[in-house]
């Protein structure tokens, strides 16, 4: 757990789907049907508005939301858990209508926000939900490192959030 951790607020969906608006530049663009805008969402991020809401209240409740963090910063860590991209591609597409992204300032969020989900592997990840997502493998490991992890959350998101 990082030491500069900080409280942050519960975010509605609207919230959470207007930042990855920005983030995907399509904030200018006409807002459309909310089952075409969740699924604009789900392609780019890998998960519906619904999951990144509960991955940000978790974080948020174990007290794991990085000093100054903000939601984009956990959308542009799903976006490269989603894309695992090269980091001069991944800045010019987490940038939005504001331009490329710093590659210093995207590593150093993504990294704090991968690193502080993995620690909710215990509250998350039964293994239930390990033996289902992981069904071609007959033994479960109880070791899960944190990128496993987040595209765990992506997976199951998948298929849970629709």
């Amino acid at each position: 757990m990082d030491d500069d951790t900080t409280m942050a607020p519960t975010l509605s969906l609207d919230e959470i789907m207007s930042v990855g608006r920005d983030i995907q530049n399509r904030s200018s663009r006409r807002v459309r049907a909310k089952v075409v805008e969740d699924r604009f969402f789900k392609e780019y991020f890998g998960v519906c508005p619904l999951v990144v809401s509960i991955v940000w209240n978790l974080l948020a409740q174990h007290d794991l939301i990085p000093e100054k963090g903000e939601i984009k910063y956990l959308l542009w860590a799903l976006v490269f858990l989603k894309v695992y991209p090269k980091q001069g591609p991944v800045c010019s597409l987490v940038g939005g209508s504001n331009g490329a992204v710093d590659p210093k300032t995207f590593r150093k969020w993504v990294w704090k926000y991968i690193f502080n989900i993995s620690f909710l592997d215990e509250v998350v990840v039964s293994n239930e939900i390990l033996s289902h997502s992981m069904s071609s493998s007959p033994i479960v490991s109880p070791i899960i490192t944190s990128t496993r992890f987040c595209r765990l959350i992506l997976k199951v998101g998948r298929t849970v959030a629709v």
